[in-house]
């Protein structure tokens, strides 16, 4: 399945398999499919609790009262970004309301309510990826979210008055000639109920202006996705790859990196620099807190690794 009004640039792909009302897993056969191991694993005991404990590792928020001009790029905790892009405004997996069941950590950096945005960019179906309290608080005239198939009435039920773009994998959204932005394959799965597993596509997100590149790998196991992404469409400047949420690994392997899988996606992708998300801000498995980060930080040698604040501003400069 792919949206036929769309350009597709994988030559001969032909669409993400769709059976029986559901997307198949292209490269894992159950994520996702049951949640017994998810209640095995909460009532299990965590081997790390203490270390967990003690951990005194917090993320570090500076308040923003407005949006940056020029290209730039602001972490806004867990996986929600803000990116200044070709004098666009867009927003990657904005999560800054709820939801009501995780507790938040660090503090949301600026109030997106006033921001007059052009995109939103939303990977899956997750809670901690598609917020539609976020989305109802968004505005624009040109406010459009570009999302994977079957996604869209989602989206639209946050936000009825926003356009909706849904592409399958290698399949480029219509944002215009100065702004390039393709939907690429993830190793994860979707579900928001008890019955809609796998109903509605996933994926990560290539942005390209000028000669500038951004990959945002949404949420993602380990896989030979990212090699093939990068046969694709060459190497890329900036990879915001996941690095947190890998414990225990016999339940969040399949869906998540661990800070090493990390490094690798980053070598696969031939990526300039790495941001690292997907940690600190809500406490969604058995880790401490700071290991995600640690764990990147000692194994990185000499890559280019750029930890942000939530709220500190990145300038986009590749050139």
């Amino acid at each position: 399945m792919k949206n036929p009004d769309l350009p597709t640039i994988r030559h001969g792909y032909c669409g993400n398999t769709f059976r029986q009302g559901r997307f198949q897993e292209r490269y894992m056969s159950t994520v996702g499919r049951s949640f017994w191991p998810v209640l095995a694993w909460k009532l299990s005991r965590n081997p790390k609790a203490r270390e967990k404990r003690e951990d005194d590792f917090r993320l570090a928020v500076r308040p923003l009262d407005a949006v940056p001009e020029g290209d730039c790029l602001v972490w806004l905790g867990h996986a929600s970004f803000l990116l200044r892009a070709a004098g666009r405004t867009l927003l990657l997996d904005p999560v800054l309301k709820g939801p009501r069941f995780l507790k938040r950590l660090a503090a949301v950096p600026l109030d997106v309510a006033g921001v007059e945005v052009d995109y939103v960019l939303v990977s899956h179906g997750h809670y901690d990826h598609l917020d539609l309290p976020t989305l109802r608080s968004l505005s624009g005239p040109r406010l459009t979210a570009l999302v994977p198939l079957r996604l869209g009435a989602l989206a639209r039920e946050g936000n009825p008055a926003m356009a909706v773009q849904e592409a399958g994998w290698y399949q480029r959204f219509e944002t215009g000639p100065d702004l390039r932005i393709t939907l690429l394959p993830a190793q994860h799965w979707h579900r928001r109920g008890l019955t809609d597993h796998n109903a509605a596509l996933w994926g990560s997100f290539l942005v390209q202006w000028g000669s500038r590149s951004l990959y945002f790998a949404g949420d993602t196991g380990y896989n030979g996705h990212f090699r093939e992404i990068r046969e694709q469409v060459g190497p890329v400047d900036l990879a915001l790859l996941p690095i947190g949420a890998y414990d225990p690994p016999s339940l969040m392997r399949p869906s998540h990196l661990n800070p090493e899988e990390a490094l690798q996606a980053f070598d696969d992708l031939a990526a300039g620099t790495l941001v690292p998300m997907h940690y600190g801000t809500f406490d969604l498995s058995d880790e401490p807190r700071g290991e995600p980060l640690r764990r990147l930080l000692a194994g990185a040698g000499a890559r280019s690794i750029r930890p942000l604040d939530v709220g500190e501003i990145l300038p986009l400069q590749f050139d």
